[in-house]
């Protein structure tokens, strides 16, 4: 069971009643993927300190075995996971209120949780990595992270346009 199917099946009754009410239907759904959503990204971000977490442990077997190089190579890397987490953690979540003038239909989200499911794939690539000490896999992973933390930048300036 996915993100949205186990947010949807967290419902109350109330909020499962409120889906009767016209209109609130739809605003109900965007609502549940939006919480699908941030589970989502913060679960990427778990991933990516879990990640930074064996990159420090790492580095530090390595300055006390002095290859400073190498402790050098790991803290650039380290730099670059917790710089896409702060990307992640302080996204745009492409939602609209259910007053706002512009609405984000459920395809559009649809598209930015497709986005943020690369997200995830590409973070738990990237831990795969760290525990097994495979520096070169990490950094093509991050590249692949900052990659998609590209793309789903470009959906979300593809949603402002829809409305605007």
């Amino acid at each position: 069971m996915g993100l949205q199917e186990q947010v949807m099946a967290s419902r109350s009754w109330v909020q499962k009643a409120g889906e009767w009410i016209p209109g609130f239907r739809g605003y109900y759904a965007r609502e549940h993927r939006r919480d699908a959503d941030r589970l989502l990204r913060e679960a990427v971000c778990a991933r990516l300190k879990s990640a930074a977490d064996v990159l420090g442990e790492r580095s530090a077997d390595l300055a006390r075995q002095r290859r400073i190089d190498e402790v050098e190579a790991l803290q650039r890397l380290s730099q670059r996971l917790a710089s896409a987490g702060d990307r992640i953690r302080t996204a745009a979540q492409g939602y609209s209120g259910f007053f706002d003038a512009v609405k984000v239909l459920e395809p559009e989200l649809d598209r930015l949780y497709a986005q943020d499911q690369r997200l995830f794939r590409t973070a738990e690539d990237l831990k795969a990595a760290a525990a097994k000490g495979e520096l070169d896999a990490m950094t093509r992973e991050a590249s692949a992270l900052e990659a998609a933390l590209d793309a789903r930048k470009e959906v979300l300036l593809d949603l402002s346009q829809v409305g605007g």
